[in-house]
């Protein structure tokens, strides 16, 4: 089978053409190397979820091309693994300090909003198992026919937004129907007697 591994921030990108794109996060990887006896073999040892929230640890393995990819990749990888960590503890730390001390705005909005750690270190949120899972939306088919009923009701019971806006500019006097048309947020406002 043939697999893409592509080496992120975030950890390892894995893709199939026969089951996608697998993410494997950096802080579920607890190991990673190539073996010296097999050395275009890179291996890395990833924390998975089983049922019930149980955690096992499995080898996962690439037969790369040449034996110096294998190398890249395992440096390259360990490299990233540290970095993101250093970066995790880095901002946790500044977190803590900041809840501890008194003043309110301890770190600024826009370092917030720049911060890398958690997100090179952490599962995405929307990836993670307290996100809600998407449903399909059923439709009401009772709905559907109150909607045609509606819909071929007699011309008379139907009141246009250029019916509603000539009603409301006779209300208001200098207001034109043009100006209500090309302003409809117009007519919602109140007049102020």
């Amino acid at each position: 089978m043939n697999m893409k591994v592509t080496v992120c921030n975030s950890g390892l990108k894995a893709g199939t053409k026969e089951h996608g794109l697998t993410e494997y996060w950096a802080s579920r990887i607890t190991f990673c190397t190539y073996v010296a006896a097999f050395p275009r073999l890179f291996c890395w040892v990833y924390r998975h979820e089983g049922k019930r929230m149980k955690q096992e640890l499995r080898c996962h393995a690439v037969l790369c091309h040449k034996e110096e990819t294998a190398r890249i990749m395992v440096v390259q990888l360990n490299h990233k693994l540290v970095a993101a960590l250093q970066e995790f503890k880095r901002e946790k730390l500044s977190r803590q300090k900041a809840r501890l001390s008194l003043s309110k705005d301890a770190i600024p909005r826009r370092k917030i909003l720049l911060s890398t750690g958690s997100t090179n270190f952490r599962a995405p949120i929307e990836r993670s198992r307290s996100a809600p899972k998407l449903t399909s939306i059923e439709e009401n088919l009772e709905e559907v026919d109150d909607e045609d009923d509606i819909l071929t009701g007699s011309e008379s019971d139907v009141v246009t937004d250029a019916d509603l806006g000539r009603q409301q500019c006779s209300q208001r006097p200098g207001v034109s129907p043009t100006f209500v048309q090309q302003f409809p947020f117009f007519r919602y406002l109140r007049q102020s007697d």
